[in-house]
């Protein structure tokens, strides 16, 4: 961001891995991983950088056909934890999804090989516990319901 004057008002980059791994044993998969997350802001000549890690944990059931539904647990993946300003909050904030994926029954009905369909429910614990002084306490933690549809358009 520059000012009128031309000079640079606030410059960030962030920079995210996660890396997982995972078992799978019949249709069961079991996972856990780690999310890496590094900052680097400047603000009128102020810089900070700052860089967490978070782990995670998950079970899926994935059959050939059919719904694949998965349970995770920990931090949330490291690129939807980049969109908050609060870095070390994120990565300390712990958050169940169940996603359940019914890609299958959308290729079919809709007679698209490449269509995806996933629902997803998130509750996020992130202010439950200690809170820091790091802003407002939510009672309840964080609802979230996503649903993610794609299918090419040509």
């Amino acid at each position: 961001l520059v000012g009128r004057d031309g000079k640079k008002l606030s410059e960030s980059s962030d920079r995210y891995v996660d890396i997982s791994h995972s078992i799978r044993r019949g249709n069961w998969k079991f996972g856990a991983g780690l999310s890496m997350i590094e900052t680097n802001d400047e603000v009128l000549g102020v810089r900070n950088s700052d860089s967490q890690t978070a782990p995670h944990v998950s079970v899926a059931y994935e059959p050939e056909h059919g719904p694949k539904v998965e349970l995770r647990f920990g931090a949330a993946d490291a690129q939807s934890q980049i969109v908050d300003d609060n870095l070390a909050a994120r990565a300390k904030t712990k958050q169940l999804q169940l996603s359940v994926d019914v890609s299958d029954y959308v290729r079919d009905e809709l007679n698209r090989p490449d269509a995806k369909l996933k629902l997803e429910y998130r509750y996020d614990f992130s202010n439950g516990g200690d809170n820091a002084g790091n802003g407002p306490r939510e009672r309840d933690g964080g609802h979230a319901l996503l649903v993610t549809f794609s299918t090419p358009l040509n």
